[in-house]
């Protein structure tokens, strides 16, 4: 059912398959899947990664998560939050971060989770081996159909922020 899939997949060094560690479901199940690949310009954490990408948000992604909160809220979705960047250390399993819920982290892996009424989603940041490079994973299954117009709506807007925060690695 691979039709099913809004498949937003942006510079992945010829990666197609993603790995199953790094996606919600297997990848005929999901409704939506992102990829990006991005050379980082020194060795970081994963945890490293996604606290820069957050601290760097501009303010008009700010403003495009603060319109996707007010137009889903209704619907049953968590708020998205930008997580709070006074957390300068790696967070434990199961700590809330923003509006996610982190389910791995080490150096090499940090993989946040969001089930709501809407969705059961997951972002992941995974490592090279040297940590000089870094892959960025969002994969989601829909729990109402008639939430595919948030992917057609926001899923431009979520590419545009992802690159921006990347930009700022």
């Amino acid at each position: 059912m691979a039709s099913r899939i809004t498949t937003l997949t942006l510079e992945t060094n010829g990666q197609v398959r993603p790995n199953p560690a790094s996606i919600i479901a297997p990848l005929e199940e999901l409704d939506f899947f992102l990829s990006l690949a991005q050379p980082l310009p020194h060795p970081m954490t994963a945890w490293e990664v996604w606290a820069k990408a957050n601290a760097s948000l501009p303010w008009w992604s700010r403003f495009i998560i603060k319109l996707r909160n007010l137009v889903l809220l209704p619907f049953g979705t968590k708020p998205f939050k930008p997580a709070q960047m006074d957390i300068d250390y790696p967070p434990k399993k199961g700590a809330e971060i923003g509006s996610f819920t982190v389910e791995t982290i080490s150096d090499h892996k940090l993989c946040l989770i969001v089930d709501d009424k809407v969705r059961r989603g997951m972002l992941c940041v995974t490592m090279s081996a040297d940590q000089e490079d870094v892959v960025l994973t969002g994969t989601a299954i829909l729990n109402n159909r008639y939430m595919r117009w948030y992917l057609v709506i926001f899923g431009k807007m979520i590419i545009r922020i992802i690159r921006s925060a990347a930009a700022r690695f």
